[in-house]
């Protein structure tokens, strides 16, 4: 007998309103797969976003091994021994014979306001004595400053050229990026730290007075560093890409600033950079680190010679409190942490560098002196000689050495960029290129 089924005023046929078993089943062993399925795909998801957050923050995790191990063979390179005085009768040519030839291929991590642009001056007036490719930017003396992805705004190759020699102008540091992309593969990694708070107090007052960089001069009061130290948070700049103050040199080494208060983290990060640079200078050391980096890149004594660049010489004294100082250490330990694992690094390179180390620098500083001197006011028509010695060949600083030695960065990166990239046609360097060259 047929009986209409009657809902929310619809007729349905009785019998198609009730299902079978074997129906119910089905149905239900299809939402129960479809939901293990969705539950796998979501699941599979968040560890992919772990997995590559986690290879961000960590370049030297198990995942990065993987790549970097063919390119750690850069570690067991040789180096020159050590050069001897006082009784050895060694001379620096014999001496030089037997250690490695001059190293051509370097990476200098230049790190703000930590006499990275002195430093940069060394690199480029080698590069440009023996006309070395250099990775420059298309303009200005920047290759990025708040980004790793720097690659648009390099200068191309010169023609007949695989691979850039040098690398020395800001940058953020991403090994994978330059290693494989950019240099040799035997490049060796250098780079410069200094005590944080000196380096804070630098890049605050440089900063604000000769960039204008706006967090900074809103700053108020009659000593605004300590104003900003009684609360950094409420200064710094809501991106802390663009802070030359947060941490600022961990950040050119290329820690996350979200990590930078994971203890953990920042010391994993240190020991991947001591794995992975040849050299990191220390400021408070700058002789004795320009020593070690001449005789790991096997360069000569007059190669080294410089003249500091890019101070302040009407900047601010101020007066700061040891509690300012313990304020400063508590905030930044990510820098304070890189800074003593570094100086504690080069002092044992120091001390394992031989008795006639000291002598050496004592050398070097003594022609320092001299050629500072004679860059005051130099004479075309004079040069200023320096002798042969157990560390150094014979050789002559001209007026054209002085000029190169007192030039500012931005122009020195110009007649590099002019002298050692593409012929495309730069325009000339006025009076100075007929100097020049």
């Amino acid at each position: 007998m047929y009986v209409p089924f009657i809902r929310k005023g619809k007729r349905v046929n009785e019998r198609s309103a009730v299902t079978s078993p074997s129906q119910h089943a089905f149905t239900m062993k299809f939402w129960f797969l479809l939901t293990v399925a969705l539950a796998s795909i979501l699941m599979l998801f968040h560890l992919h976003v772990i997995n590559r957050h986690t290879r961000e923050a960590f370049p030297f995790s198990t995942s990065r091994d993987t790549w970097s191990h063919d390119l750690t063979s850069h570690r067991s390179r040789r180096t020159a021994p050590p050069l001897q005085s006082g009784t050895n009768s060694v001379t620096w040519r014999e001496e030089q014979s037997k250690g490695d030839q001059e190293t051509h291929h370097v990476f200098f991590l230049k790190v703000h306001k930590a006499a990275s642009t002195t430093v940069l001056g060394v690199m480029l007036r080698f590069a440009l004595s023996r006309q070395l490719a250099v990775m420059l930017p298309k303009r200005g003396n920047v290759l990025a400053e708040d980004t790793k992805f720097f690659h648009q705004n390099v200068l191309r190759l010169p023609e007949g050229r695989s691979h850039y020699d040098m690398l020395c102008n800001h940058l953020v540091f991403e090994e994978r990026l330059i290693r494989r992309t950019f240099l040799h593969p035997d490049a060796k990694f250098l780079a410069i730290v200094r005590h944080p708070f000196d380096q804070f107090i630098s890049a605050f007052q440089y900063y604000r007075k000769v960039y204008s960089v706006p967090y900074l001069t809103k700053i108020p009061g009659r000593n605004p560093i300590a104003t900003y130290l009684k609360n950094p948070d409420k200064w710094e700049p809501i991106n802390p890409l663009t802070s030359y103050t947060n941490n600022r040199m961990s950040f050119d080494f290329g820690m996350k600033h979200r990590y930078v208060s994971n203890e953990t983290y920042v010391d994993k990060y240190v020991e991947y950079l001591e794995n992975t640079f040849d050299l990191v200078l220390v400021v408070e050391m700058f002789d004795e680190s320009m020593i070690l980096m001449k005789r790991l890149l096997g360069w000569r004594l007059q190669d080294i010679l410089y003249i500091k660049s890019n101070r302040m010489h009407d900047k601010q004294e101020y007066f700061f409190t040891n509690q300012d100082r313990k304020i400063h250490r508590k905030l930044r330990t990510a820098d304070y942490t890189l800074y003593n694992h570094f100086y504690k690094v080069l002092r044992m390179k120091i001390s394992a560098a031989g008795p006639g180390f000291f002598e050496e620098v004592m050398h070097f500083r003594n022609i320092q002196q001299n050629v500072e001197k004679f860059c005051l006011e130099p004479k075309k028509s004079l040069s200023l000689f320096v002798n042969s010695s157990s560390w150094n060949e014979a050789f002559h600083v001209s007026y054209l050495d002085c000029v190169l030695f007192k030039m500012e960065e931005v122009e020195l990166v110009d007649v590099a960029r002019r002298k050692l990239g593409p012929l495309d046609g730069w325009p000339e360097l006025s009076s100075f290129n007929a100097l020049f060259f």
